[in-house]
This record gives C-alpha cells, sequence and structure tokens, in this order.
C-alpha cells in the first residue's frame, strides 16, 4: 500500500481524479495468479531501488560531464549532456499513462469479455487494444533511441578527444551506457512518483490536512466509500477497509464495499480468498473494472464527521 495512502489515511481522504491519474505514471507490480496477470493500477513499486539508482545516474553523469569539459573544443557543450538525457527520459514516461489504460482494457477485453468500443465484441477490443500498445511502444522507442544516441555521442567524444588508454575509454563507454540505462528504466517512474507526491501533499493542504493531524481543521471530506454490485456471489473476505460481502437482503448476489482507494495488493488479497479459478478470475476482472471506473468518479463523501469509528460501524451496520 502507498505510504501516503495507508489505512488510517484512507478512511479521511481520497485523491482527486486528477490526482489518481498522476498515479498511473508511477512503476506498477504485475499482479498474477493461475494463468491471470494483470499489469496493476493503484500502486507504486520498488521507489526506493529508483531513488537509489537515480543517485547513481546523477554522480555518473556529473563525472562524465566533467570529462567532456575538459576534452571538447567547446567545453559549454557538455553542460547540455544531463538536461537532455532528463528532457528525453521524461518526454517517454507522457506515454506510460495512455499505455497502462490500454493495457487494461486489454485485460478487461481478454478474461471479462468487456469491450469498450461500442457495437464491437471483446475480441476487437482485445486486438485494437494490441495495436494501441504497439503504437505507444513505438513512440516510446523514438525517446529512448534519442537517450541511446546522446550515450554514444558522448562515448564518441572521450574517444575522439581524450588522450587516455583504450581500457579507460571502454569504461567510460560502460560508463555511458549505464546511465542510459537506468534513464530509460527509472528517471521517468521517480519523476512522476515526486509530481505524485507533490500533487497528494498540495492536495492534503487545500482541504485543511496538518502534517500532524490526519483530519482536516475543518473536518470536511473525512469519509470516502463506495458500494458495488458484483451480480455475482463469492466468499465473504474483507481486507483492510475493503470487503466483499454478502448482504441479507440479497443474498444470491454479493456487495463490494470500498472505502477510498482500491490499491493493488488489496485486490489481490480478495482475489486470492476466493477458492475457486472461474471465481477467482471473475472478481479480479470487476475489481479491476471498479480501479478504472473510480479513475473518473468521486466517491461520496461524509462532511462533519465527530468520531469517525462510530460513523464507520454505523455506516457497515446499515449495509449488513
Amino acid at each position: 500500500m502507498h505510504e501516503l495512502l495507508d489505512l488510517e489515511v484512507v478512511k479521511k481522504y481520497e485523491p482527486s481524479s486528477e490526482c489518481k491519474e498522476r498515479w498511473l505514471y508511477t512503476r506498477k507490480k504485475k499482479l498474477e495468479f493461475e494463468d491471470v496477470v494483470l499489469d496493476g493500477f493503484y500502486f507504486t513499486h520498488k521507489y526506493k531501488r529508483d531513488l537509489a539508482l537515480f543517485g547513481l545516474v546523477v554522480c555518473l553523469e556529473a563525472y562524465g560531464m566533467y570529462a567532456l569539459w575538459n576534452v571538447l573544443p567547446n567545453p559549454l557543450l557538455s553542460l547540455a549532456a544531463l538536461p537532455l538525457d532528463l528532457f528525453c527520459a521524461v518526454m517517454a514516461h507522457l506515454y506510460k499513462k495512455k499505455l497502462l489504460i490500454a493495457k487494461t482494457k486489454k485485460a478487461l477485453a481478454h478474461y471479462g469479455g468487456i469491450s469498450f468500443t461500442e457495437g464491437k465484441a471483446a475480441q476487437f477490443e482485445n486486438d485494437f487494444q494490441k495495436k494501441v500498445i504497439f503504437r505507444i511502444k513505438l513512440y516510446e522507442f523514438v525517446w529512448y533511441f534519442l537517450i541511446c544516441l546522446l550515450a554514444l555521442i558522448k562515448a564518441i567524444s572521450i574517444f575522439s578527444y581524450a588522450s587516455l588508454v583504450f581500457v579507460v575509454k571502454l569504461c567510460f563507454l560502460a560508463m555511458y551506457a549505464t546511465t542510459a540505462i537506468i534513464h530509460i528504466t527509472t528517471t521517468g517512474y521517480l519523476f512522476a512518483e515526486w509530481f505524485f507526491r507533490y500533487k497528494v501533499w498540495r492536495e492534503k493542504k487545500n482541504l485543511g490536512y496538518t502534517k500532524d493531524k490526519d483530519l482536516p481543521k475543518n473536518n470536511q471530506a473525512v469519509i470516502m466509500y463506495r458500494r458495488y454490485n458484483l451480480h455475482e456471489l463469492f466468499e465473504d473476505v474483507s481486507v483492510g477497509m475493503q470487503k466483499v460481502f454478502t448482504e441479507k437482503a440479497n443474498p444470491i448476489e454479493s456487495t463490494f464495499y470500498n472505502w477510498g482507494i482500491l490499491q493493488d495488493d488489496e485486490l489481490l488479497n480478495l482475489v486470492e480468498a476466493q477458492g475457486e479459478i472461474s471465481k477467482k478470475q471473475s472478481l479480479a476482472v470487476k475489481l479491476l473494472s471498479f480501479q478504472y471506473a473510480s479513475l473518473k468518479s468521486e466517491a461520496n463523501r461524509i462532511d462533519k464527521i465527530v468520531n469517525i469509528e462510530e460513523e464507520i460501524d454505523k455506516i457497515k451496520a446499515s449495509v449488513s
């Protein structure tokens, strides 16, 4: 679960649709169970590792710029190395949200028979999203190619102008190749996570949240919840504030009771609790479609709550 949206905060705050869209740019972890593989949706994976790698690439870039400064006929050209790499990495990463949405639609079409194109079958949707994914990856490749080209130019500059033994020049080639790989695999994800954290921080600040208090000063917008009819009977299970259960008034269908963001680890735990493979796949599709739908929807708000725990108990009792 994302550290900014842990259980205590989820009960009192849910990011806006704009904020949730920013989350789609961060690194995801694949969800795998039985023969089902999902690409993830609301999750951030390996943030600390990306942070460490970015620190490494900054050090390598700084040393590489210093080396170029000492050998290039026009030393000022060396100052463009890092900004150009960062620019290409960010431009390539701008396609990640579209790519994730396309993969999500493809998964819903493949596993759930859901089509997002009016009048077309799920197989058409699946094939169509494959083409969309290929096109997006092609756009990404253009920027990744430019990052590799910049690394090659820097290496050629060292080979052409530096008076060094060949082995040392090969070390510079390896260093520039390493920086290119890190920029391609890490830089965009790290910047996306920083921007998402900033958006959450700014949004909570505007709502009146303080650093030492989860509740906003005016107690507004403190509880977010949704109810979602699953149209199928599943095993009752609770994970954190998320719950799949059967209401007494409707014993033949289960209801998904959602508080805040349904994050990927919660989805996986809800699915794994189902015994039958078919039930796992069916619930996974329904919860993934719920995640996708919640991207553009705002949760119900209950304002001016005096005792949050009591209010949660009241709402649970009303649907049980």
